[in-house]
């Protein structure tokens, strides 16, 4: 095997151990679900807490008085709220509200309306209590403000003599990185480079972006990182080596990887256009945009391609899944590709790999209306 070959997934299995020991320092699993650490009250109730605090409007406003990964408990957490009982809610200094409206005896949501505006809440400080009726928690009813609470314009808010709100944890989800980024990418030297990256995962993941294993920051002044997006302008020679996206919450972490090589010159057998120019995308695997016209439906454009490339199609999602919103905005002009684009899935990719060219679109003007991206 050769030496070129070996170079990625060296730096991939050595660097395994760096990426972990990065993310646990920085990853920290709060010994409470309160903002500030601990809890209240309830402490043996793991998934739920009681925090100290104040807010604005309605309470589903308060959840910066929770940790990460927590949130004010609601009606959908029924299942924790039901796991409260009676002697646990009244064991607990103060008023603690939840954003749950108990009229009648309920559990919906808390909103402003008479009939659902009743604020629930644990805490023997609490003005209203009644051991013998029905609520969100698992015996009795305790509220925070009741009653008409609407025609004041006060509901689900906070008011002297609530002391804080009651915090559940959040379902947690291992975070899952969905772009799918090519193994190896080439560059020319000094045009610009960017890698997205997008995630799943419950709390929503941090993005970060490192290089042969070290984190990138925002020390270059050729660098941008926004929301996922690695842009690198005018990239040189140096810029070469291994870019791994981690995506990391307090459940895990996932990694995508790719490397690059800056090359000052196109191999020959990569020139996709007639002409040999270069407009575009040659960074992406299989794809480059090429300048001209042509005449009657785009799948003539195949003159303006070098033999053996032909105007991307339906067929081709495989390439054309790689480029991403910024690669597209990246290039002066409009280049076309013999597709129609519809809200749904245009086909499967064949099983022939067949190479393919954008093609100028020349004399359109871009409908901002129409414009869509893969998100």
């Amino acid at each position: 095997m050769a030496e070129g070959s070996r170079r990625p997934r060296g730096f991939l299995l050595c660097s395994a151990l760096l990426y972990i020991t990065i993310l646990k320092s920085e990853v920290k699993a709060e010994s409470g679900g309160c903002a500030f650490g601990g809890s209240e009250g309830l402490v043996s109730h793991q998934k739920l807490s009681v925090c100290s605090g104040t807010w604005q409007g309605h309470i589903k406003k308060a959840n910066n008085i929770c940790a990460i990964g927590w949130s004010v408990c609601s009606h959908e957490d029924a299942n924790l709220l039901k796991s409260i009982s009676w002697e646990d809610a009244m064991t607990i200094d103060g008023c603690f509200a939840f954003n749950a409206a108990q009229d009648g005896g309920g559990c919906r949501p808390c909103e402003t309306n008479l009939e659902q505006d009743d604020l629930g809440a644990v805490g023997r400080a609490c003005p209203h209590q009644n051991q013998g009726q029905t609520s969100c928690i698992g015996s009795g009813r305790i509220d925070a403000s009741c009653c008409v609470d609407t025609y004041f314009r006060r509901s689900c808010s906070f008011r002297p003599g609530i002391t804080g709100v009651l915090c559940c944890k959040k379902p947690e989800q291992q975070p899952e990185i969905e772009t799918v980024l090519p193994p190896e990418m080439k560059i020319l030297s000094g045009f610009n480079l960017t890698l997205t990256c997008h995630a799943s995962g419950l709390p929503e993941p941090n993005l970060r972006w490192f290089r042969d294993g070290k984190i990138i920051h925002k020390k270059d002044t050729r660098l941008v990182l926004d929301k996922g997006a690695l842009t690198l302008s005018r990239v040189e020679e140096q810029d070469t080596g291994a870019y791994s996206c981690v995506a990391d919450n307090l459940s895990g972490f996932d990694r995508k990887d790719t490397f690059i090589t800056v090359v000052k010159n196109v191999p020959e057998e990569e020139m996709g256009c007639h002409d040999n120019s270069i407009e575009g995308l040659h960074q992406v695997p299989g794809i480059v945009a090429c300048h001209g016209a042509w005449k009657g439906h785009v799948k003539h454009g195949k003159v303006l391609c070098a033999q053996g490339w032909s105007v991307c199609n339906h067929n081709d999602q495989k390439y054309l899944g790689l480029i991403s919103w910024q690669d597209a905005n990246s290039m002066n002009g409009c280049y076309a590709y013999n597709a129609a684009n519809i809200l749904e899935d245009v086909g499967s990719v064949q099983e022939r790999i067949t190479k393919t060219t954008w093609v100028e679109l020349v004399d359109i003007v871009r409908n901002e209306d129409r414009t869509s991206h893969r998100v």
